[in-house]
């Protein structure tokens, strides 16, 4: 809660996002009452035919799963099947937080705040002639809104730690709790159709899901020549 506190500026700090069940999420800034620059925006949600908001999370408030607080929080995304599921970036400080662990994806899901990623945790991505996961492949910033596909799958992206040279950003797809990776930079294209055999993706440019759950995503092309 904000005791004291009122919502300011929501035409141009806020957006919002409401699903076919009427869900409504969005992120707005906050004064009055203990209100500074450092617990001034959050993320609210309230279910279809509903008039209750719950604060979904606030800079300021304490990150769940670490020792830290939340010092920014991302605009958010919310599913149009699972109701009460939303997602958003964000970045933690305090406790034993650092420059290498600060970036952080969370899910609200059934009204508990849970995190879902942080940069450091190890990623199922695997290196060039691997045959098992690379323990040391991990979590970068996460460089996306994540998006929610119909049928309720997460699809995010993410730079990535310690794997060869270029190969630093990935597309991930999470389903049922488990983070699979679908495109990788440096990696061939897939599926290249009329494209080069020589052509590897250099970077994801735009990504979006439509209503069928087909992800489309925009890449750019370097040739292995």
């Amino acid at each position: 809660g904000a005791p004291g506190a009122t919502f300011t500026d929501l035409i141009n700090s806020s957006t919002f996002q409401i699903n076919d069940d009427g869900d409504m999420v969005f992120r707005a800034k906050l004064q009055g009452g203990s209100v500074s620059s450092v617990n001034d925006f959050g993320i609210w949600y309230r279910p279809g035919g509903s008039s209750i908001l719950s604060l979904v999370a606030r800079e300021g408030d304490a990150a769940p799963g670490t020792d830290g607080v939340f010092s920014f929080v991302d605009i958010p995304t919310q599913s149009d099947v699972a109701s009460g599921e939303v997602y958003f970036k964000t970045i933690i400080t305090g406790g034993t937080t650092t420059i290498f662990n600060n970036n952080a994806l969370y899910g609200y899901i059934g009204g508990t705040l849970t995190l879902i990623h942080r940069e450091g945790d190890v990623t199922p991505v695997l290196p060039i002639g691997a045959s098992g996961p690379l323990s040391t492949s991990t979590y970068g910033d996460f460089t996306a809104d994540p998006m929610v596909s119909a049928d309720g799958k997460l699809i995010f992206s993410a730079n990535i730690y310690n794997v060869p040279s270029r190969r630093n950003e990935v597309l991930f797809i999470r389903d049922s709790g488990t983070t699979t990776a679908l495109l990788q930079e440096d990696t061939p294209l897939p599926n290249a159709g009329g494209a080069p055999t020589s052509a590897l993706i250099s970077k994801f440019t735009a990504y979006s899901v439509n209503n069928s759950s087909e992800i489309i995503v925009r890449v750019g092309l370097r040739f292995n020549i």
